[in-house]
Formats: C-alpha cells, sequence, structure tokens
C-alpha cells in the first residue's frame, strides 16, 4: 500500500510540474530541448496533400499544395518553400494581413501554423537579391557580326566586364537614338569573351521599338546562369534597318 501512495504521489508531482526535459535535468519550458531537433523534409516531384508525417516541403516545380483541415491538426506547423518563379496554389489560409489567400509568391518561404480553425501564416522570407547592370554603348552606325560595342567611351572590340562571381541574367535592355523607321530591329548576343577574336554565347535576343526612339526592355522568361570567371560583353548579330547611337544592357542578379 505504502508503494501505490509513493506511485501516486510522484505521478502527481509529474503532473503538476508539467516541463520535459531533453538533454538538461532542469527544464524551464513545457517541452526543453537541450540539443539539435530534426524534422522531415519532402522535395515535391507533384501536387501533394499534407498530413502528419510532413513538416519542411520544398516545391520541386510548379506544383500545388493541400493543406489538412485546420480542425483536425490543432498547433500544428508545416513549412513551404517555393525556391521557383512559378506562384503555385496552396489551399486557403490567412496571410500576415488576416487576408485569406491561395498563392504562394515565387522565391518565398513561408510557416504555417493551425489554430484550430484556419491556417495562420506566421512568417515569411522572400529572397533577396544583389542586382547589377552591365551596359555598353555604340555611337556610329550598328553592324551585323562585330564585337562592336565600347564600355564608358572607350575602344570598342574584344573586351568585356570581368565577372569573378557567378551570377544570373534576368533581363536586357536596348535604346537606340536613331533609327530609320519603326520596323527596325536588332539582333543581340550576350557573350563570355574568351580571348581576341573568340568569345561562347549565352543567350541572343531581338530588340524592337518606335522610329527614331527604340526602347526595348525584356524579362527574360528563365534566368541565365553566368558562371564565375566570365567576361561578359556584347555582340550584334543581325541589323534590319539602318540603326545607331544605341545602347545595350544587361541586367544581372545573385543571392548574396
Amino acid at each position: 500500500m505504502k508503494r501505490i501512495l509513493s506511485q501516486f504521489l510522484l505521478l502527481s508531482c509529474l503532473n503538476l510540474s508539467a516541463q520535459v526535459g531533453i538533454g538538461t535535468t532542469t527544464p524551464v519550458s513545457t517541452l526543453d530541448i537541450n540539443g539539435s531537433l530534426s524534422a522531415n523534409i519532402t522535395t515535391t516531384s507533384g501536387n501533394l496533400t499534407l498530413d502528419d508525417t510532413h513538416h519542411t516541403v520544398v516545391l520541386g516545380g510548379n506544383h500545388s499544395i493541400t493543406l489538412p483541415a485546420a480542425n483536425t491538426c490543432a498547433g500544428r506547423i508545416y513549412i513551404v518553400k517555393n525556391p521557383t518563379t512559378n506562384t503555385p496554389i496552396v489551399s486557403s489560409y490567412l496571410d500576415l494581413t488576416g487576408t485569406a489567400a491561395t498563392i504562394l509568391n515565387s522565391e518565398t518561404t513561408i510557416s504555417l501554423q493551425s489554430d484550430g480553425t484556419n491556417w495562420q501564416q506566421i512568417s515569411a522570407n522572400k529572397i533577396r537579391y544583389e542586382k547589377i547592370v552591365i551596359w555598353a554603348e555604340e555611337a556610329a552606325d550598328l553592324a551585323n557580326n562585330q564585337m562592336e560595342w565600347s564600355y564608358a567611351n572607350g575602344d570598342t572590340g574584344f573586351i568585356g566586364i570581368p565577372l569573378p562571381e557567378a551570377w544570373e541574367a534576368y533581363a536586357v535592355s536596348f535604346h537606340a537614338d536613331n533609327t530609320s523607321n519603326a520596323s527596325n530591329s536588332m539582333l543581340m548576343a550576350v557573350v563570355d569573351i574568351t580571348g581576341n577574336g573568340t568569345y561562347a554565347e549565352f543567350f541572343r535576343f531581338t530588340a524592337t521599338g518606335a522610329n527614331d526612339n527604340m526602347s526595348y526592355t525584356e524579362i527574360l522568361a528563365t534566368p541565365v546562369a553566368i558562371p564565375p570567371g566570365t567576361t561578359i560583353g556584347f555582340r550584334s548579330i543581325t541589323e534590319t534597318g539602318n540603326i545607331n547611337g544605341a545602347r545595350v544592357a544587361a541586367w544581372l542578379r545573385r543571392i548574396p
């Protein structure tokens, strides 16, 4: 009888304390973990419905995420990372303003927690880029298949801007003060200048615009990787019409 009473008192003390320590004998919270914590991480290969086996989800493409009913898992937390440029569907949650949302922004990580009624967005982390622009100019008439672009009114030819770090090109711009008519166009290439007279193309774009004011900007559908050690430059490929007094630019970004 004395043993049963002792066990009952011990259990009562544990219930009153309601603090559990892992790696510590002096917990100061309901659950106090003195060490690392592991959780499941999943990369999607298609649309995914989350359950109690998921915690962190990395989108491997333009895949939709379906959350379980909030009233079945109060307190549960999911982390969803979208490293893509897509804006996939996530079943309804309340964003940081308390507004119902169903879209996960591109290049964003969010935390979602069930309050027993709704899924609440707890935080968001937008990927922030460092950005630069590389530009060159040509005051004279443009010509086909030429490395004729100069930097800051320097000599034209096989010169470029060295980039010791890795970047990605995400946009291009082109402007010409003088064109013969509105149908003029310029096929351009962004290149890696590997030597005097040698180069390797990264990608091409075609600039078009109005008469005497050709102004063109393009956001690339898929950013183009620019590896470290590149000497980036520009090449005129095909001119349609008569274009002169032009500037060309490539917009680059990277995660610092």
